[in-house]
């Protein structure tokens, strides 16, 4: 599969979402305007080539950073859907 560097991002990111080998999911902060929310983060990677998808998990939104790192705590410890999953927190802090 050497020959994905030279296909269009579209066929990229199929190819790389059907025959990924390695998923990670992890929740994360982000910020939008003057406001942040929590997101599940997933990274497909398929050899050297990775695709990055981002969605937020509920519609909270905070004020603050520290208000969305424990919301997204609390999902972790409260939520069966979100048990195994890491928090990394971004530098935004």
């Amino acid at each position: 599969m050497s020959n994905i560097s030279y296909l269009n991002e579209s066929m990229k990111e199929k190819i790389i979402l059907n025959h990924a080998h390695d998923i990670e999911n992890y929740l994360s902060i982000k910020q939008s305007n003057l406001n942040f929310y929590v997101a599940l983060t997933t990274v497909f990677t398929f050899g050297g080539e990775s695709i990055e998808r981002v969605q937020s998990v509920d519609s909270e939104l905070f004020t603050c950073y520290e208000h969305a790192r424990r919301h997204a705590l609390s999902m972790i410890r409260k939520h069966g859907s979100f048990e195994n999953t890491a928090f990394r927190g971004d530098s935004m802090n």
